[in-house]
């Protein structure tokens, strides 16, 4: 330690208890006392469990506000997460974020941190592609695909933008002159080369007297502007030859401009040239969406399922039926700690009668329809994101009063091939099964070879402990057969929410 700061130390230990208290007094009295106005506002420590509208809060980019007048009426509202209705709550999902550090747990987070190693300090709002894309099929298929026809591609919709002529054997200068002739009629060649040259021949002339020329035919020009239009005429002869094509190119630009004007006052329209995220051309991007949607609603079977849930609804049960239904839950893990989630499902049915909950998820892929279960399924875990949607529909549940566990809870993928617009893999939608439904939970053993179905058709790849030992001591499974161990969301939650604690308690 610093000698110096060591004797003030030894000083302060010195003066007694009460002196100190007597010395800070006097202190405390001697200063300015500050306004309240300048000093931060007070913030109430939170007391037992945060209810939700202290645990979520909405963080929408300026840049998305600046652009969405739909968004930026809600956040302008003021309005608490907890006031927002379904459609508020879809069009904000992606903007819902923790209150002070809290994290908000979401299946694409989750995802993210057991395939790519990802946590919440990555976790950025921007638009891809693929997510727009999925958007739009959603937004089809909620609207009978209405939303299609406000999908504008300029090349469809205007045509292709004129082709500017060839200005090869002109000189920077020159095309500077012709726009300038073109872009404003009322000006003469002379006028144009002054407003391009900056050299003596045009500093020599003054302002006034050229304008005086420009208005009196009759005027009498003095010899520096002689020298002036001499230069300019010059100019003029080598640009004549392409001034009419150009100003018919400049015509034609024009109105081209004017009716993209025109597709862009409709607040309805979604440009798809001017996303910025957009990688693929905008005719491809509309092409997929319309195909992909076509695909799903030319499939009866598929259509009922949205519909209706997997089995025979009939009309006097109770239903209720959700497209892109939000919901904000918690979950207690096991260690005690309660974690904030958000969900949402791209569709929910509801039967009450027969205590039957429908969650189904449209997935677009770019493989080949046959191919979605042994690539998507597995490598993104899908198993694993419905069962987090499950546990959140339990949650609901318990709000609108309902005891989950007397609830069928029965997961559905409704999978799209952008690349051969085929539905399903083998079958038209993908069931899946319980045992890869407690492994999307708790974790469990996979063999990711094939296609497996159970006795009634649904996907099951996942296999208990009981099982695998069982077929591994059978001799059916063996270390070539590509064994692999899955963790489910609640164990992937669990180890970081530890680590995020250890990585805290060494700050």
């Amino acid at each position: 330690m610093n000698p110096l700061i060591e004797k003030e130390k030894e000083k302060e230990n010195k003066i007694p208890v009460q002196k100190q208290d007597e010395e800070f007094e006097k202190l405390t009295q001697s200063m300015v006392e500050i306004p309240k106005e300048f000093l931060p506002p007070e913030i109430e420590p939170m007391t037992g469990i945060p209810n939700n509208d202290e645990v979520y809060f909405i963080n929408v980019p300026s840049e998305v506000i600046n652009k969405n007048p739909e968004i930026e009426k809600i956040v302008n509202s003021g309005k608490k997460i907890k006031d927002l209705n379904d459609e508020e709550l879809k069009l904000i999902y992606h903007y819902i974020e923790g209150y002070i550090g809290q994290r908000i747990y979401s299946a694409s987070i989750i995802n993210d941190i057991e395939i790519r190693g990802r946590g919440f300090e990555d976790q950025i709002h921007v638009e891809s592609d693929s997510l727009f894309i999925g958007t739009q099929i959603h937004l089809a298929m909620e609207t009978q695909g209405n939303n299609l026809k406000n999908l504008i591609a300029y090349e469809e919709s205007i045509g292709l933008p004129p082709g500017k002529p060839d200005l090869s054997k002109l000189t920077p200068d020159l095309i500077k002159i012709l726009d300038e002739l073109v872009s404003n009629p009322k000006i003469g060649f002379v006028r144009a080369y002054t407003i391009v040259k900056n050299n003596k021949t045009v500093s020599d002339v003054k302002p006034e007297e050229l304008k005086k020329w420009e208005e009196d035919e009759e005027y009498e020009p003095s010899k520096e502007l002689n020298r002036l239009i001499n230069a300019a005429t010059k100019e003029y002869e080598k640009i004549k030859p392409f001034y009419k094509t150009y100003k018919e190119y400049h015509e034609r630009l024009k109105n081209y401009k004017n009716k993209k004007e025109r597709l862009r006052k409709k607040p309805e329209n979604i440009i798809l040239d001017e996303l910025e995220f957009r990688k693929i051309n905008p005719l491809t991007m509309k092409k997929t969406i319309k195909l992909a949607y076509e695909a799903l609603t030319s499939n009866t079977v598929l259509m009922n399922v949205y519909k209706n849930g997997y089995s025979e609804i009939v009309k006097e049960n109770k239903i209720k039926k959700y497209t892109e239904k939000v919901i904000l839950w918690d979950y207690v893990l096991e260690d005690g700690t309660k974690i904030y989630c958000k969900s949402m499902l791209d569709r929910l049915i509801l039967d009450f009668t027969n205590k039957t909950a429908f969650i189904e998820d449209i997935k677009t892929h770019s493989k080949p329809a046959r191919k979605f279960v042994s690539t998507n399924y597995f490598e993104y875990g899908y198993f694993r994101s419905m069962a987090f949607y499950e546990d959140s529909v339990r949650y609901y549940l318990k709000k609108l009063g309902q005891n989950p566990d007397e609830w069928n809870f029965i997961s559905i993928l409704l999978p799209v091939s952008t690349m051969s617009f085929e539905t399903g893999c083998y079958n038209p939608i993908v069931v899946i099964s319980n045992i890869d439904l407690n492994m999307g939970k708790t974790g469990g053993y996979i063999r990711p070879i094939g296609t497996k179905f159970n006795k009634i058709g649904q996907v099951q790849w996942g296999l208990d402990k009981k099982q695998f030992d069982k077929l591994h001591d059978l001799g059916l499974i063996h270390n070539n057969a590509y064994e692999y161990y899955i963790r489910g969301w609640k164990q992937i939650v669990s180890e970081y929410e530890q680590k995020i604690t250890l990585k805290d308690e060494k700050i």
